[in-house]
């Protein structure tokens, strides 16, 4: 049985610990997340209008070329993004904005590049530290970083 936790509540964000980076992008998502569990399916699947509106425009715009290739693939498994959408502290200033946030799973993306001939993953010294420290933080959401195998042809992820 899961445990119940209190609720996220994106609008009382005033103590800058979570920032909307653009609250236009959180219309109809007062809080971030009303349970903690399965959500339900009209919580995170997009519907034809909604794709329709996503590909009407260039929401790619910004994303490396990773970050663009995982946001095609959320969009084949019809799951609701927001692109840099939110901003933690993580300590007196130290921040950090992960690439992609799902509203209704509560959850938190990091797109890394693979390095095929180092045979790694592409991490800035600072950027892994920073990536934890906001996953041992931020509880109430779930943290992965993702990379693409070109090798292995898939996905792979790192949950934390």
């Amino acid at each position: 049985m899961m445990s119940k936790r209190k609720p996220f509540d994106l609008s009382q964000c005033q103590n800058l610990d979570v920032i909307k980076r653009n609250p236009s992008l959180f219309t109809g998502h007062a809080t971030l997340e009303t349970h903690i569990g399965p959500a339900r399916e009209a919580d995170h699947l997009l519907d034809a209008g909604e794709m329709a509106k996503i590909h009407a425009q260039d929401q790619y715009s910004g994303m490396n070329k990773a970050e663009k290739r995982y946001a095609q693939h959320m969009e084949k498994m019809r799951m609701k993004y927001l692109f840099e959408a939110l901003k933690f502290r993580i300590g007196e200033k130290c921040f950090y904005t992960p690439d992609f946030y799902c509203p209704g799973r509560m959850e938190i993306y990091e797109v890394k590049a693979w390095w095929g001939v180092a045979v790694r993953v592409g991490w800035q010294p600072d950027a892994r530290i920073k990536f934890k420290a906001a996953a041992e933080k931020f509880r109430d959401f779930t943290w992965a970083a993702v990379w693409w195998r070109e090798d292995l042809k898939r996905f792979e992820y790192e949950w934390i």
